[in-house]
């Protein structure tokens, strides 16, 4: 009888669809979270590569120690190190003041000195705040009997900040005397210069910008052998590397206008050197 037919004059229901099952779920059931104490042999491997000298086997085992147990504070620590040797400059200062600001009181108090020590080194790398002294070698264009030449020189300077980015610097330069060829224009060049050392962010590295008047204590051939001072001023652009705490190195390029050589020696009014030399940082930092 179809469904909904009338029997003994009442009408028939048709049974209800069977609900279909619902269909088992395709992702596996999650892992069980691992013990805490699984986090400490990844850690170990981790320090065993950083005493290898692998930073990045050091980090990915760190993390994976970490990923078990966020709180291990050894290991938070060395995930630090390891990305400042692998030269993330800026994720390590992170991890370093994520330690320094956890209010979790197992974080042992040689952990929170060893991040405040390796932050600081990181920072200071980065800066430019305290008194700089350099010594450098120099080539420059050098006027000679013979006609303008190459020739070598040296340099020394220091550089002391005042506000900010901003300094002031003396610097000496002076040619190679022991060159045999009778300089038309020789003697050393004294530069008191306005500074700036503009740190680039995330690195050791920084811009020099110089600029201020030059006294250029002037003999030669075109003096008749006597010191005449000649004023002038020099400008110079360079970058330097924080390579240590205490050190590293720079190179920079500089160009003086001497105008009183305008109508004398043309040749003179706009000379130039280039630099490269040692960079030493000394003394407490700006405050």
């Amino acid at each position: 009888m179809p469904a909904g037919a009338q029997e003994g004059g009442a009408a028939v229901e048709a049974p209800p669809a069977a609900e279909a099952a619902a269909p088992e779920s395709s992702k596996p059931p999650p892992e069980p979270p691992r013990p805490l104490e699984d986090a400490v042999p990844l850690y170990l491997e981790a320090l065993e590569a950083w005493n290898r000298g692998q930073a990045w086997n050091a980090l990915r085992q760190t993390r994976a120690a970490l990923a078990i147990d966020p709180a291990l504070g050894p290991a938070r620590l060395l995930e630090g190190h390891a990305l400042a040797r692998l030269g993330e400059r800026e994720q390590a200062d992170a991890v370093y003041t994520h330690l320094l600001d956890d209010d979790d009181d197992t974080l042992t108090a040689p952990v929170r000195a060893e991040a405040e020590k390796a932050r600081r080194l990181l920072r200071e790398r980065g800066s430019r705040d305290q008194i700089s002294l350099f010594g450098a070698t120099e080539l420059a264009l050098r006027p000679t009997g013979n006609g303008v030449s190459p020739a070598l020189g040296y340099a020394a300077g220091i550089d002391v900040p005042v506000v900010s980015l901003f300094g002031v610097g003396a610097e000496v330069g002076a040619w190679d005397p022991s060159d045999s060829a009778t300089a038309v224009v020789g003697g050393p060049i004294l530069d008191v210069v306005a500074t700036m050392h503009a740190p680039l962010a995330g690195s050791p590295w920084a811009v020099r910008l110089k600029v201020g008047p030059s006294l250029w204590f002037s003999q030669g051939l075109i003096t008749g052998g006597e010191v005449v001072p000649e004023f002038g001023v020099r400008s110079v652009l360079g970058f330097d590397n924080r390579t240590w705490t205490i050190g590293g190195w720079f190179v920079e390029t500089g160009g003086w206008f001497w105008p009183g050589y305008m109508d004398r020696l043309p040749v003179l009014a706009y000379t130039w050197d280039v630099r490269a030399g040692v960079v030493i940082w000394i003394g407490p930092h700006r405050p």
